[in-house]
């Protein structure tokens, strides 16, 4: 009996060492009055596509997915839109780089087990994070961001949902703070 509860162990604990985690990377001003903030507007510079040699991570669809979703996201914290004279200003980022890694693939040789040849693989990957920032007008400051791993290069019917969540799980990390009562 216990001879199939192990190979099960190994199992699991191989599942769960190759579970994708998403490490989250957040800050805010703790001196900031975030319940003095009643206006904010979309930063326009951010619908704007920065990365065109990146066109399934970064494309006019993305950006207006994210702009419609961080906007939905900061009308939740109960701020309303107000382009003419905003509290504050929301924005996004899309950074998007190469990277690489090597890969060694040696080849035993038979006869006397010494490496016959030992031959580098270089594959080369996209890494792409998402960042979410707030900035104070007034004081010219961010004072709210969040930033963590995505894949924008998914499937159309996808999409939408996908960055709703991804922003949803951003805008988690923003400061809950609540008024004292006088």
């Amino acid at each position: 009996m216990k001879t199939f509860q192990l190979p099960y162990l190994f199992i699991f604990l191989l599942i769960v060492s190759c579970a994708a985690t998403s490490s989250i990377v957040f800050d805010y001003d703790i001196d900031e009055d975030f319940n003095s903030h009643n206006t904010f507007v979309i930063c326009e510079d951010d619908l704007l596509v920065e990365h065109s040699n990146y066109p399934d991570y970064d494309n006019a669809s993305i950006r207006e997915y994210l702009s419609q979703e961080v906007s939905s996201q900061v009308e939740n914290l109960g701020l309303t839109v107000d382009s003419t004279n905003p509290d504050v200003q929301v924005g996004f980022r899309l950074v998007i780089s190469e990277e690489t890694a090597t890969f060694r693939d040696c080849s035993e040789f038979s006869e006397f087990n010494y490496w016959r040849e030992c031959t580098i693989e270089t594959e080369t990957y996209t890494d792409e994070t998402l960042i979410i920032y707030m900035s104070n007008l007034e004081k010219n400051q961010i004072i709210w961001q969040a930033s963590m791993p995505c894949n924008m290069n998914i499937s159309d019917t996808k999409l939408e949902s996908h960055i709703a969540k991804t922003v949803k799980t951003l805008f988690e990390t923003y400061p809950n703070i609540v008024k004292p009562i006088e």
